[in-house]
């Protein structure tokens, strides 16, 4: 496969040519030879898209299956290889997901529709440049060289030239928006998660307002001490579950225990009593 489509040799062409008849003759075929360089191109391009597209969706199918039978197994009594088969039901789905996302961003399924779509349409416009030539060359009258009868050539050779070239700049212009689009969802959900792991707060509120020093502990790991004061705020936790406790010392020993649910970036509060 050529690593990149070449442009046409149209100035060439002409320098080779002595007189217009020549010249029109290679004009044909430097089109032609376009057309068929893009769709051969196309057609090549087509077959590592399509390896890749066929096998990722033929894994997604085959774990979307698996997905499907594992609670099925787990129903008549198999037993798992690892762990449950309601687990292993979920693995397989979230790999089937995966494969797909995969297959996505990457755009083998798209690029394969696009390259195989634009081929066809290049054989089309080959075609049709080969049975209107055919049908101006039995038109025009023998011996004929002049201008003036050349002019319907020249506009057919141009117009094939130009169709080419749409379907190649369409093609692409595909590519493009694509790959923008890809580009601009990969961010979207980088900035989702990033967002959704970003550190909240606690805020402790201790009810009876002892005295004595109160420490504080997230997680079995003390984040300080409240002294002369009944609230106070722990900074830098990870969003999601926690369970915060409130320890005071003295003759009579207090600790009470709270579960807070800290959302990302946000502030859970928890009422503690320790009189």
């Amino acid at each position: 496969m050529r690593r990149n489509l070449e442009p046409a040799a149209l100035s060439a062409a002409l320098r080779e040519a002595d007189a217009l008849p020549q010249a029109l003759s290679k004009l044909y075929e430097v089109v032609e030879e376009k057309a068929s360089q893009s769709i051969s191109w196309y057609l090549d391009a087509k077959r590592h898209q399509a390896f890749w597209s066929k096998s990722i969706r033929g894994f997604a199918l085959a774990l979307v299956g698996l997905g499907g039978l594992a609670p099925l197994l787990g129903a008549a009594g198999v037993p798992p290889p690892l762990v449950g088969w309601d687990k292993l039901g979920y693995l397989f789905l979230a790999l089937a997901a995966a494969l797909l996302a995969f297959d996505r961003f990457f755009g083998f399924s798209t690029a394969y529709t696009r390259y195989i779509t634009t081929a066809l349409a290049l054989q089309r416009v080959l075609a049709e440049l080969h049975l209107d030539w055919i049908a101006l060359l039995s038109q025009r009258p023998a011996g004929a060289g002049n201008a003036p009868t050349t002019q319907p050539f020249l506009d057919r050779l141009k117009g094939a030239q130009k169709a080419v070239l749409d379907l190649i700049d369409g093609e692409t212009q595909e590519w493009v928006a694509e790959f923008k689009s890809n580009v601009a969802e990969l961010e979207r959900m980088a900035k989702t998660q990033k967002e959704g792991l970003a550190a909240g707060t606690i805020e402790v509120t201790i009810k009876d307002g002892a005295s004595d020093p109160v420490e504080l502990w997230v997680d079995a790991v003390r984040r300080g001490t409240l002294q002369g004061t009944e609230r106070a705020q722990i900074g830098s936790v990870a969003p999601g579950q926690h369970v915060v406790s409130a320890r005071r010392g003295g003759a009579t020993p207090r600790e009470a225990t709270a579960l807070v649910v800290v959302p990302a970036g946000g502030v859970a509060s928890a009422t503690l009593a320790v009189g």
